[in-house]
């Protein structure tokens, strides 16, 4: 792979093209030229396509959306898309999180304004054996309260 320094940009080192693959400077062309054959020297001139495996790992090291030396330094740069996948990774999970606090708020909503609590309401739907998931009733509670309605007067009878 071409060689990247620590303290240098990738964007000076490295161009992508409008298809997604980055181009390099031809490597081998610091010394030793005046041994080289015309054909040689010219076939080392301008850039070269890079390699897909090589070229995933520059693309990693080439951020968009930061600032400072967050773009322009490697190492940093490196730094920060590594941390950027962290974040990612733990708020994938954050978000299934989030998202069931919000339809058990719904749901609770809902429920008091018909005289139960959310606790209540979650016992009575197991004990009359309703499986409807989470997500589904926060949609109706929000979406659609009167089908909601009846599906709390059923749990109520059942408490009853």
């Amino acid at each position: 792979m071409y060689k990247i320094k620590t303290k240098s940009s990738a964007k000076k080192r490295f161009r992508i093209t409008a298809t997604g693959k980055v181009k390099m400077p031809q490597a081998g062309k610091r010394h030793g030229m005046i041994k080289r054959s015309n054909a040689q020297i010219r076939r080392q001139r301008g850039m070269a396509i890079m390699s897909k495996p090589d070229a995933k790992i520059v693309k990693s090291y080439m951020p968009k959306g930061f600032y400072g030396r967050k773009k322009n330094t490697i190492r940093t740069a490196k730094q920060s898309v590594e941390k950027s996948f962290q974040y990612s990774y733990r708020d994938r999970r954050q978000k299934k999180r989030n998202f069931r606090s919000l339809w058990i708020q719904r749901i609770n909503a809902g429920v008091r304004e018909q005289g139960l609590t959310y606790s209540k309401f979650i016992n009575g739907l197991n004990k009359t054996k309703i499986s409807i998931d989470r997500k589904i009733l926060a949609d109706l509670a929000y979406q659609n309260p009167e089908a909601f309605k009846s599906i709390v007067k059923k749990v109520q009878s059942s408490l009853n």
